[in-house]
């Protein structure tokens, strides 16, 4: 016998719920139904009200997840081979959802089908509609609509041409009521859940379309259904904000013009970061000038900084545009941003310079040009950090999505999809899963010959290539047409790991290389950054000192406080100490109280910045043996915030470090976990990893 489970949203609805489900048992069904209740955190006791309930399984929201999200919650709960799709205002009539399964299972490529639904007084409701458009939206959402009660527009989508009296295929039914062939969800996903409220339903009929799934109106099947529609009645309601939100999201995900505009989207932002760049410099450049007016210095004539403005805009741009800072990057980490920042500013700085001896008199105050690449530097950094929180606060309200095709097996695609729902800030909306030669084609999209078609169809800007699919062929053949098509393609593979920081690709004698040019300079760039160790252990010894001592004596009175001490391996895998001071709980504290690092940084048992400080037991494993070609560091990748959710990252990403170690990226890595040295941030395979636990200050032993 075939199952049907029925799907409710409520919230403040448990009234009406519970109306909908006895019509829905009194209606009768030949099938096996399971009634399942989402409540979205409703304030009126709902959640109460239908727990009480013995027909129905309630699952309760701590907070409201929208719409769409909770209709997914009920399809992850439900066992049934059709879902049922039931507004709380629904009344079900007699043989109505026989008549629905009788449907589909008479026409085997439906994926959805949808009730006649009335209104209250019995007047037809227009349930099956064809897709918005401009005109539709706003001559149903807001008061135009009224100066145009005859608009062919709205007659289109209506379907106003139709008597509605028999079956046909229709391009989407209202949310009101739907059912759902579990093979179908399976193959295209459940509602989108960035839509909250309103437009979900028309979403997921498109993609339903676009995977080859019909969409039917079935009129035989009857129910009554109460549309209140208040996002049309008050222009100033908080429905008519989530309708108008929605329909924006819709677009963006589906409009062709907004695809193309998504596609060209980096030369878009190119620009945008050009023309900050621009009043960035123009800022610094006028600042210098009035700081140095402000010592009544102020004997240049102001025409020459008029006219050295023009040499002046065209180093600054032209080296930020040679050094790649309008090369778009979504992952950049400030940090990152500002060392380059300051490496462009150097070159501005001797660039201006030289061009004040150009000349046999000095027509602009070369203070002025020293003080205005620092000010440049600080303000592009403040411009730019400004639009990234502008748009990380996009991407948190799941706007600029990046939608993106996985090639690989179902495993591979489970596994980067999961990766994906916990990193949101990167905002990528996972389309699904195209199979590679060998790959189990069950649940994909596709095979890799159709990728090229599956990828127009569905809007994809970003391809990622799963370590196994090895074939270089079908790589080389992507790669074409992504370029074509101003696609970006990402592959994940292990060589990766090995291609370096001055790995070039290269033509060795008609044959395809990668060639690693080593220059020589690696013992100077060893013996700067031990300097740049000493240098820097000094100051921050003098100023952890005072602080570090004060702590450990209060801490002598509290058990479990104190210092304690890891036995770790060291360059070469000598064994050292990590003098690390934690709080009562064992939880380590802020590198400001612990001056015993830098004690031991200065003779030399550890380094500023490095890999993770392992046990020798963990250490010795020989996945781990390059790393102890350098001293462990007090902070590097492996203390970000976030990498060490994932078994063997914070491995990897060392072993990435140790491959592509320069000054400069020591600078971006302690820079970039400032916030997590001065909190006391440390991962968790730290501690377990951390060895034998010396007695400390406290007098304690053991493993935190």
């Amino acid at each position: 016998m075939t199952k049907i489970s029925v799907i409710y949203v409520s919230y403040n609805s448990g009234t009406e719920i519970l109306a909908s489900v006895d019509s829905l048992l009194a209606a009768g069904c030949s099938h096996e139904l399971e009634i399942i209740v989402v409540d979205n955190a409703s304030e009126d006791g709902s959640a109460a009200q239908l727990s009480g309930n013995p027909n129905l399984r309630l699952i309760a929201n701590e907070v409201n997840l929208g719409y769409g999200r909770a209709v997914n919650l009920g399809i992850e709960a439900a066992t049934g081979d059709y879902y049922l799709v039931l507004n709380p205002d629904v009344t079900v009539r007699p043989g109505a959802v026989d008549t629905l399964a009788h449907f589909l299972e008479q026409h085997p490529r439906v994926g959805m089908a949808g009730a006649k639904l009335l209104n209250e007084d019995g007047s037809l409701q227009h349930s099956c509609r064809s897709f918005y458009t401009f005109w539709t939206i706003l001559l149903r959402r807001t008061p135009l609509g009224k100066l145009f009660p005859r608009s062919r527009a709205i007659a289109k989508h209506l379907m106003l041409d139709f008597d509605h009296a028999v079956a046909r295929r229709v391009d989407w039914v209202l949310g009101a009521c739907m059912l759902v062939r579990r093979r179908a969800v399976d193959e295209v996903g459940a509602m989108d859940k960035r839509f909250f409220l309103y437009f979900e339903d028309v979403d997921w009929c498109y993609r339903m379309g676009k995977r080859g799934w019909e969409v039917w109106y079935v009129p035989e099947a009857l129910m009554t259904h109460v549309h209140k529609r208040t996002s049309a009645r008050n222009p100033f309601s908080r429905s008519l904000l989530a309708h108008i939100t929605s329909f924006v999201h819709y677009t963006e995900k589906w409009n062709p013009a907004a695809y193309l505009l998504k596609r060209y989207r980096n030369p878009v932002k190119g620009i945008t970061l050009l023309l900050l760049d621009f009043v960035a410099a123009g800022g610094a450049y006028l600042a210098a000038i009035a700081i140095r007016r402000s010592f009544h210095l102020d004997y240049f004539s102001p025409d020459p900084y008029q006219r050295f403005a023009l040499l002046y805009f065209l180093i600054v741009l032209g080296t930020f545009y040679l050094t790649g800072l309008y090369r778009i990057h979504r992952q950049l980490k400030m940090s990152e941003e500002f060392t380059a920042l300051v490496r462009a500013g150097l070159l501005i700085g001797v660039a201006l310079m030289s061009t004040t001896f150009l000349t046999k008199e000095r027509i602009v105050s070369r203070a002025v040009i020293l003080l205005s690449v620092p000010l440049l530097v600080l303000l592009s950094l403040l411009l730019r950090a400004g639009l990234r929180r502008l748009h990380r606060a996009f991407l948190r309200f799941n706007f600029d999505l990046r939608r993106l095709l996985i090639v690989g097996s179902a495993e591979e695609a489970q596994q980067l999809g999961t990766l994906i729902l916990r990193h949101p800030e990167i905002g990528l909306d996972l389309v699904g899963r195209v199979a590679a030669e060998g790959d189990d084609a069950a649940g994909a999209m596709g095979t890799l010959a159709a990728l090229e078609r599956i990828s127009e169809d569905e809007r994809v800007q970003e391809v990622l290539f799963a370590p196994s699919v090895s074939n270089l062929s079908d790589l080389a053949s992507t790669l074409v047409w992504c370029r074509q098509r101003n696609i970006d393609l990402r592959v994940l593979s292990d060589l990766a790991g090995v291609v370096s920081r001055g790995a070039v690709v290269e033509d060795w004698l008609g044959l395809p290389a990668i060639s690693f040019r080593m220059e020589g300079l690696y013992p100077l760039q060893r013996f700067v950054k031990r300097l740049a160790d000493l240098l820097l252990a000094m100051p921050a010894l003098c100023l952890t000192l005072l602080p570090g001592l004060l702590h450990l004596l209060r801490s002598r009175r509290q058990a479990g406080g104190g210092l304690r001490r890891y036995r770790i391996a060291g360059r070469g895998g000598r064994n050292t100490l990590l003098p690390l001071p934690v709080d009562a709980a064992g939880r380590p504290l802020s590198d400001l109280l612990n001056p015993w690092a830098y004690i031991a940084l200065l003779r030399g048992e550890l380094s500023l910045v490095g890999p993770m400080p392992r046990s020798p037991e963990a250490a010795a494993a020989p996945e781990l043996a390059e790393l102890l070609a350098m001293r462990p560091g007090l902070t590097g990748y492996w203390r970000r915030r976030g990498d060490e959710e994932r078994p063997g990252t914070l491995a990897r990403m060392d072993q990435l470090y140790l491959r592509n170690w320069s000054p400069g990226l020591d600078v971006q890595l302690w820079l970039g976990t400032l916030s997590e040295q001065i909190r006391g941030h440390f991962p968790r395979e730290l501690a377990d990893q951390g060895g034998e636990i010396r007695p400390g200050a406290s007098g304690e032993k053991g493993k935190t």
